[in-house]
């Protein structure tokens, strides 16, 4: 499988945002419309964006000096700090042509991709095909569906769930843009409110449903991260707020306990 990183992911994001073909005079709310058009709340689109920015800057802490300059792990802070403030409240009605292309610049691409072959060397995820994007989409559209439907399930067992699939669902729609990093991140997020909601009184242990989602999360999971390699590395940094690290540790409480 073809591996890639949050640094990579990060820089072609950019990219695909700036590149984007978007009318000379719409401002960036109506260009984020244009762009992401197959869902209610395109600004959705907004906070992934910082969100994976952000996440890159934890993760730039933690490679190694011997393999890349600190000097140059600095710059990429720096050009992570301007890039984040793309989609900014004061920037949201201005000219997207226009602010898109002042804060998304060359040189910041390029320090991104400065540090992405060490990325994916400490820190590798896999890039989902296009049809592994397109199963996973449906099998979680169809979940999404009929959990939403579902007249007899607790409210609070499916609101709790409801803010992380809604998240997925605009990932893997999306992936293009925001890669397999974002697709981590959202069933962390799952995974993190279905933990909170099992501690309440209104869950059902044994509910099929909810091992269905288990079960999808950890295949998921699966095809983008591969457990015996690497993630000694990312296990060590346990409590940070680091995407990987908390993505490996959800797939471990999915799986099946040793025999």
């Amino acid at each position: 499988m073809k591996r890639t990183n949050l640094a990579k992911e990060v820089s072609s994001m950019c990219l695909s945002i700036r590149d984007a073909k978007i009318s000379s005079n719409e401002n960036v709310i109506s260009a984020l419309i244009s762009m992401f058009n197959k869902f209610e709340n395109p600004l959705l689109a907004c906070e992934i964006y910082k969100e994976r920015i952000v996440e890159l800057l934890f993760l730039l802490d933690y490679l190694n000096e011997d393999h890349v300059d600190r000097d140059v792990v600095n710059e990429v802070k720096s050009s992570c700090e301007r890039l984040m403030h793309l989609f900014d409240a004061p920037n949201l009605n201005k000219v997207f042509n226009n602010i898109s292309k002042s804060i998304i610049r060359d040189i910041d691409v390029a320090r991104l991709r400065a540090v992405s072959s060490e990325m994916n060397r400490v820190f590798p995820i896999f890039v989902l095909k296009e049809d592994d994007v397109s199963k996973i989409l449906a099998d979680f559209e169809e979940f999404y569906s009929d959990y939403m439907r579902d007249g007899e399930l607790n409210e609070f067992v499916k609101y709790s769930i409801s803010n992380g699939l809604e998240r997925l669902r605009f990932c893997l729609n999306y992936y293009e843009f925001f890669g397999s990093s974002s697709v981590i991140d959202s069933i962390y997020i799952i995974h993190k409110d279905l933990y909170i909601s099992k501690g309440s009184s209104v869950y059902c242990s044994g509910d099929s449903r909810i091992k269905r989602l288990e079960e999808l999360m950890t295949e998921t999971i699966k095809k983008i991260i591969s457990l015996d390699s690497g993630f000694d590395r990312v296990s060590s940094l346990y409590g940070k707020i680091i995407m990987l690290t908390q993505a490996y540790d959800a797939v471990m409480k999915c799986l099946p306990p040793p025999s």
